[in-house]
């Protein structure tokens, strides 16, 4: 592991500790020193691990008290009268957050029970609720307001009515319609996060006619991954924070079909916010979605701090975690103890049909060009020559002395000569054409090799969950036995005589000289293009102390003009947080090789 990433925290977990208490009091109730530290790991870098931590400890954590204090707050600017004998509503069902919220706020601002009795009731209660009470006014309570979205289809759904309502099935008669609009309609958040909301509380206003006032107990209107904001030092960190953001939030929204514009509005967050607001009891989907959303991020479980509560039961639903020997690292970076049974892991290339230069490149050896012209040779037929236009049928003139009957001399009209040597010539293209795909097929057969890799733990603990990846482009080589490579088809024909050509019915028909030619790589049966980015994976569920793992992998170097090209590799295992990454650069060696090492080719030859 980086020591930097351990110094970092080392230097920072009191103030881990710190905000373990703080959110605590999160719903999921999970929320520890170690877990955050846990998924901080997951970020696996120190500089990333940096930056996610300015982030943390910059989190608006509302408790259920100080969302509470918040919406009273926003309450208290209602005018006394029109608190008279009001309506108060959660904007939501007795499910939701905005329900949760309003519990603990009743109890602050009714005196007793019968009070909250008379004056509360769920939204879905306006209409009957209308028909029999005339209120002083109608308060909606939630905890935050964002773009003004969800007020705006809540009306909607209110007083019109929609194809798919989220709350209100049925909307408001005319009658209770119209005593809402002489009723004054206030809403009341803990926090407004943008002031692009006042822009859709103002058409609501218009549109509906409504007496409509907002009030909120706090404003946060920072992008906090913007420079503009009070935790960002310079543009050239608000970038690197955006980056790192986008980098994770791609795969976690891999399970949403959303458009690219709807993707990239959402991947810093709902309209792309950067917020860094939670509420005790859940959070805004404007909050930084690695903090709260799960997924498959680098072939592993990502496990959010602060999930989201459809997100926490599809994490429960696919019993996702945190491994075990992360939490471990995590516990022992936070106490300071060195993990003493660990694994120790090497790995390298080694190449069965090359060598290795001083500085660790592999050399592949492939036949060079002269090698191969050779081989070509024992490929090449002779082309077929024209007949004379001469042919000889029975019926001829009978001879008195033997009584036999000798053939009669006839020849072809020039017109069927002309077809005659057309379906030779054609016998010889194909011949030829075949010949050339057969050499363009071996050729990509002289690029065949094998390669080892070994993975040796010459640690003392074993090592689980080895994974190993190299990452590779089809123009250069493909991981593959040669029986990838799908020859050219074989051609076949008769060489016509002139005699097939006599009949007037004779009809030439061009497939019947050889079969068409198609040649192409594939891989599992599916044809693969120029230039894919494609990947070899290898796992084992565990390498013991003191063990080796080895695997041969065939594969054919595609592009025999290329000078030389880079493999990309990343080796990972639970125990270890970054693993061994990097890349190896391959070199193409061409080389005299004789018939004996070439005899696969001339295999292939025989079958054709």
């Amino acid at each position: 592991m980086d020591n930097r990433i351990k110094q970092i925290i080392h230097e920072n977990a009191s103030r881990i500790r710190e905000l373990a208490q703080k959110f605590n009091s999160y719903y999921s109730g999970d929320i520890t020193a170690q877990k955050i530290v846990a998924f901080l790991l997951q970020f696996e870098d120190y500089e990333k691990i940096k930056h996610v931590l300015k982030l943390l400890f910059n989190i608006n954590f509302l408790s259920s008290r100080k969302i509470t204090h918040l919406i009273k707050s926003a309450y208290e600017k209602i005018s006394e009268q029109d608190k008279s004998q009001p309506l108060i509503a959660p904007l939501g069902t007795s499910q939701d957050s905005s329900a949760l919220v309003c519990y603990s706020l009743f109890k602050d601002i009714f005196e007793d029970e019968s009070d909250t009795l008379d004056s509360v009731i769920e939204v879905t209660q306006i209409e009957n609720t209308l028909a029999n009470k005339n209120p002083s006014s109608i308060i909606f309570i939630d905890d935050n307001i964002t773009s003004g979205t969800q007020l705006k289809d809540f009306f909607e759904e209110l007083l019109v009515g929609t194809e798919k309502p989220e709350l209100i099935r049925i909307p408001l008669s005319k009658e209770s319609s119209d005593k809402l609009k002489n009723i004054p309609i206030y809403v009341c958040y803990a926090i407004r996060l943008t002031k692009e909301c006042q822009d859709k509380i103002d058409e609501i206003k218009s549109t509906y006619n409504l007496n409509l006032q907002v009030f909120a107990g706090a404003d946060d209107y920072y992008n906090y991954t913007e420079f503009s904001s009070p935790i960002i030092d310079s543009p050239e960190e608000s970038k690197r924070i955006k980056d790192l953001v986008i980098e994770y939030s791609k795969p976690l929204y891999q399970d949403k079909n959303w458009d690219r514009e709807k993707l990239y509005n959402r991947l810093i967050g709902y309209g792309n916010l950067g917020k860094l607001t939670v509420f005790n009891h859940n959070v805004p989907k404007s909050f930084i979605p690695f903090f709260w959303k799960t997924g498959i991020v680098n072939g592993r479980a990502w496990i959010p701090l602060f999930p989201e509560r459809q997100e926490l039961k599809e994490i429960e639903q696919n019993k996702y975690a945190f491994n075990i020997y992360l939490c471990e690292v995590a516990n022992n970076l936070l106490n300071d103890i060195n993990i003493t049974r660990k694994p120790e892991i090497e790995f390298y290339f080694q190449p069965l049909n090359g060598t290795k230069d001083k500085n660790g490149n592999l050399i592949l050896d492939i036949p060079n060009n002269e090698s191969l012209s050779e081989v070509f040779k024992s490929l090449r037929q002779d082309t077929h020559p024209h007949e004379p236009n001469k042919y000889y049928i029975p019926g001829g003139y009978t001879t008195p002395f033997t009584g036999q009957t000798s053939p009669r001399k006839k020849s072809l009209s020039n017109e069927k000569y002309g077809k005659y040597k057309k379906y030779i010539d054609d016998v010889n293209l194909g011949q030829r054409s075949y010949e050339k795909n057969f050499e363009l097929y071996l050729t990509k057969l002289s690029g065949q090799g094998k390669l080892n890799i070994v993975i040796n733990n010459h640690g003392i603990g074993e090592a689980n969950n080895v994974r190993f990846r190299l990452y590779y482009n089809s123009s250069d080589l493909i991981i593959g036995k040669p029986t990838i490579l799908v020859a050219p088809r074989k051609h076949r024909y008769k060489v016509g005589k002139v005699r097939n050509f006599h009949s007037r019915d004779h009809s030439f028909k061009e497939e019947d000289l050889f079969e068409p030619f198609h040649y192409y790589q594939e891989v599992s049966g599916k044809n693969i293009a120029k230039n894919m980015e494609l990947s070899f994976s290898q796992d084992y569920p565990k390498i013991s102390h003191k063990d080796s793992k080895q695997r041969t992998i065939p594969y054919i170097i595609m592009n025999r003009d290329k000078d030389h090209f880079i493999l990309a590799y990343e080796l990972l295992w639970d125990e270890s947080i970054e693993g061994i990454k990097g890349a190896i650069k391959i070199f193409i060696n061409k080389v005299s090789q004789s018939k004996k090492e070439l005899s696969y080719f001339y295999d292939q030859i025989a079958k054709s």
